[in-house]
């Protein structure tokens, strides 16, 4: 599998350290699981102009539906039943980095195409507001 990583150099955010490590350990591990065995990873950090951090990671893998993408984040949901033995999981990944994010007053998006791969993003504020 091949990796690329992009970190802006003057990177800056202020937040809880366990929500972030949850949100980009689960992101990472499930771009490594559902990914094809000679497919690629791609992780993109920076700031962004509207003072909010961004984390962006791309993979190759199998892909989600448009109709799983609006379930994703549920608990329990599981897109790909037919690799929940081989992968394992508990289906709680998701919804608990969308929990995360928004504790952390953030959003999440995702784009995704069948067999193509799957992009997330986590846009979160650089600042907590006072």
């Amino acid at each position: 599998m091949n990796v690329r990583i992009e970190i802006d150099e003057e990177l800056s955010l202020y937040c809880d350290k366990l929500k972030l490590k949850h949100i980009i350990t689960n992101l990472i591990q499930n771009a490594i699981r559902y990914n094809l065995e000679n497919g690629e990873i791609k992780i993109k950090v920076q700031n962004d102009k509207k003072n909010e951090w961004v984390f962006v990671i791309s993979d190759t893998g199998i892909g989600i539906s448009d109709e799983d993408k609006e379930r994703i984040f549920e608990r329990f949901y599981r897109v790909d039943k037919s690799h929940s033995k081989t992968v394992g999981g508990t289906g709680l990944g998701l919804a608990v980095v969308k929990e995360s994010v928004d504790a952390l007053s953030g959003r999440i998006k995702v784009k995704s195409q069948i067999n193509k791969g799957t992009t997330f993003y986590v846009i979160l504020p650089r600042f907590k507001a006072r």
